[in-house]
């Protein structure tokens, strides 16, 4: 099959850009018994902390994250096969190999918590990414760690500097979820980020981000929990991007994951690549 080197590279951006950014009733009625005497914001801010904290203790507990990935990608319902290797050590660094056919390696992208870079084997290319780029191109707030939080099915405010007292916690009607919300000005635009959440086992199941007023919304969707490690954890990740009428989708599917595996880097230039730095 033949793979179309642009289309490689704007999957790589948007997969940068929109990765490359997670009892209730016995818990919730004892933090409502313990604060009886707080005004209405303040119950509801205990409320979301506890939610939150709920949230991080089904983590996964690693120093690194090794896991072979399938899936697709879509652009307006074309769409073209995903595959590849993904490696993470904790808080320092995301190694992303795209290998969509026979193995053979065609993109590697190495996100670090200062820039990413990626080497595109077809075009023998060195590509050094600052991630204040992708904030001053698309008016997004993405940096490693949220980045890393996107791939782990973890909770985080959204734009940086948002606060958790801003978001507030709704059950919704169908009782089997909550969803937490919050609204904040970004580069002078209205960001919603919304989160939906378990309400048996607090399972992080979708992560929102939009636009107000405005046809560009992020949704990141969680399905499959498996138990690795005694934790539930999700094997299928599916990000959904629209941006002016333009609509991507992106699948994964994580296969063999493996955890605290010595992770061999691997990342080298080679000295004929052309090096292009975007910032």
């Amino acid at each position: 099959m033949k793979y179309n080197s642009i289309n490689i590279k704007q999957l790589v951006i948007y997969l940068i850009f929109i990765l490359s950014i997670f009892s209730s009733c016995g818990i919730f009625k004892k933090s409502m018994k313990n604060t009886k005497n707080l005004n209405e914001k303040n119950v509801q801010n205990n409320e979301v902390y506890i939610t939150i904290d709920s949230i991080k203790s089904n983590y996964l507990n690693f120093d690194t994250f090794y896991s072979g990935f399938n899936g697709k990608f879509e652009k307006n319902g074309k769409s073209m096969p995903l595959k590849g290797i993904i490696k993470i050590k904790k808080d320092t660094f995301i190694l992303i190999s795209i290998r969509p056919a026979f193995g053979i390696e065609l993109y590697k992208m190495l996100l670090e918590p200062n820039n990413i870079k990626i080497l595109d084997k077809i075009k023998k290319e060195y590509i050094i990414i600052d991630y204040k780029y992708l904030e001053k191109k698309f008016a997004i707030d993405l940096d490693f760690k949220k980045i890393q939080s996107i791939f782990l099915n973890r909770f985080f405010v959204y734009p940086t500097g948002n606060k958790i007292n801003n978001y507030k916690l709704e059950y919704l009607k169908n009782d089997t979820t909550l969803e937490i919300s919050s609204k904040t000005d970004f580069y002078g635009k209205m960001i919603y980020h919304k989160l939906k959440i378990t309400q048996n086992n607090f399972f992080l199941i979708s992560n929102n981000f939009s636009q107000i007023g405005h046809d560009k919304y992020i949704n990141i969707l969680y399905s499959d929990f498996n138990k690795i490690k005694n934790v539930k954890f999700p094997q299928n990740i599916r990000i959904k991007l629209t941006e002016n009428n333009i609509k991507y989708n992106i699948n994964i599917s994580y296969k063999n994951i493996k955890l605290n595996k010595t992770l061999n880097l691997n990342f080298a230039t080679p000295n004929n690549y052309k090096t292009i730095k975007i910032d």
